[in-house]
């Protein structure tokens, strides 16, 4: 387990593909749009010193978020990205698509932390209470639905992270 300082630390959380209210496909306005900011939060996150990222790696927002940190490396080399990953074999039965962003984000972080040794209930949430227990400040879309980002972001406010959320 790598030890970091949360004051540097921002994780992300936000939903999968098809809870998005248009398509996470490039090139799609919607999509386009949430790259656009992605970039520009995790820009401005690093211009405020952070320079430590946590990322779910689930398809949707989390690899989108993933991304944006590794195209902010390009010309920021001290930027880190950790994937969190709450088991062996998330990514297992994924669109072929989706399962190649996750192969090149796995690739490319500079860790991977699995959370759990196999699938159970509730590991999702272990691994998003993982990050938030890591970080100062969660990137988020949160729109108000139900689910996992929602448990997420009660959780962050809890623990007092400052929060950003992309949606609206």
């Amino acid at each position: 387990m790598i030890n970091l300082d949360r004051l540097y630390t921002a994780c992300f959380s936000g939903y999968r593909a098809q809870k998005f209210p248009f398509p996470l496909i490039e090139g799609e306005p919607g999509c386009d749009a949430l790259i656009a900011r992605l970039d520009t939060e995790v820009r401005s996150a690093f211009d405020e010193g952070y320079d430590h990222f946590y990322c779910g790696a689930a398809q949707g927002f989390d690899l989108l978020a993933a991304e944006s940190v590794l195209r902010l490396r390009e010309t920021e080399p001290d930027v880190r990205l950790f994937c969190a990953i709450p088991f062996p074999g998330q990514a297992d039965g994924w669109e072929e698509s989706w399962k190649e962003r996750y192969d090149r984000v796995l690739e490319r972080c500079d860790a991977v932390e699995t959370v759990s040794e196999s699938y159970s209930r509730g590991c999702y949430q272990l691994r998003n209470r993982y990050m938030v227990d890591r970080s100062g400040r969660l990137i988020c879309y949160f729109d108000g639905q139900p689910g996992g980002t929602a448990g997420t972001v009660r959780y962050a406010m809890k623990k007092t992270l400052e929060i950003v959320n992309l949606c609206g």
